[in-house]
């Protein structure tokens, strides 16, 4: 770490703004020492230039960037209490679901409709049973560095990092690499159907227990894995289970986490075996989860907005009004 005092005529509130701001950040890179763990040196920070505006430019400068940091301060707290929100949900809707009227199930005030399983006590119209019985697993294929890169084709072909855009919260609408078919028969890939669960299976990414769903027959690489479910599996449903499905309590105790359909096919599943039920409760949580995607939305618009003002702000692009009372200030303390 390193402390920076500041002193006239730059004031800390637009100091700390510039710190933090893409351009310093370009300033720090341009003159960071070359090792394995980057640094800076004071020698260094001290042949920084920064633009300097006058003192009360500098404050308002702070105050327009305060506003927005406050603003984005918010919504991320609204966003927190929308998840827990909806972990709750999870856990009620995955345990007790809903009944005829759309109403969760109580197992205290009405026991009577609950019976007893290896997974504790369901709901008496649910059916529970191993994984494997309710999906079949499809493997992903290796993918020789030569065959990536085509942006056009008739498979889109997923790996890992694909599941981190943001275009593929959910559904898997984009990928970085498409084939064609003659390519997926010639090497002898078979595509994942749409509808399926896919996931990591393998490495770091494993851990992070995300999933997505396709949206159209896809390819995926030999670290992912898809569940496609079959008889009274819904994707839907099956989607939200395996949210909170924990991979990290799965993983074969090696030096590289992974999971295998062995594994996964083992692990005891309750679900409802009307299909209407498991679609009130997909809407449930769909609807939660669709406020959660809204307010991401403002987040990484206002995210952008914040950059976009602390470069035109902080490089002097854009100047903010000042008006006489605070130049007459201005011009009595900096003559």
């Amino acid at each position: 770490m390193m402390l920076v005092r500041v002193r006239s005529p730059l004031t800390a509130e637009f100091v700390y703004h510039y710190l933090n701001s893409d351009s310093f950040q370009k300033l720090v890179e341009d003159r960071v020492s070359g090792s394995s763990i980057p640094h800076i040196f004071q020698q260094d920070m001290k042949k920084l230039k920064i633009p300097v505006p006058s003192e009360v430019e500098q404050l308002r400068i702070a105050r327009v960037l305060d506003t927005v940091d406050k603003t984005i301060q918010r919504t991320e707290q609204l966003i927190e209490k929308l998840k827990a929100i909806k972990q709750g949900l999870l856990h009620d809707l995955l345990t007790h679901g809903l009944d005829e009227n759309g109403q969760l199930r109580d197992p205290i005030a009405h026991p009577e409709q609950f019976k007893d399983s290896p997974l504790g006590r369901i709901p008496k119209l649910w059916i529970y049973g191993p994984l494997s019985k309710y999906v079949y697993f499809m493997p992903g294929f290796g993918f020789p560095i030569d065959l990536q890169g085509q942006q056009e084709g008739d498979f889109p072909f997923f790996k890992v990092s694909d599941m981190e855009l943001v275009e593929n919260y959910r559904y898997l609408k984009k990928a970085n690499n498409y084939v064609s078919e003659n390519l997926a028969k010639k090497q002898g890939w078979k595509p994942i159907p749409e509808n399926a669960v896919v996931f990591a299976k393998v490495g770091a990414a494993l851990l992070l227990n995300r999933r997505r769903i396709t949206t159209c027959p896809s390819l995926i690489d030999n670290n992912m894995m898809a569940a496609v479910p079959q008889g009274y599996m819904t994707t839907g449903f099956l989607y939200w289970w395996m949210t909170v499905l924990d991979f990290g309590r799965l993983v074969q105790t090696t030096a590289l986490p992974s999971v295998n359909q062995t594994q996964l096919g083992r692990v005891l599943i309750a679900l409802p075996e009307a299909g209407d039920e498991q679609a009130r409760i997909i809407s449930c949580l769909d609807s939660q989860d669709s406020l959660i995607e809204s307010e991401m939305t403002v987040l990484r618009k206002l995210q952008g907005i914040k950059k976009g003002l602390m470069h035109d702000l902080l490089t002097g692009k854009i100047r903010v009004n000042i008006n006489k009372e605070e130049q007459k200030y201005e011009d009595i303390n900096h003559p």
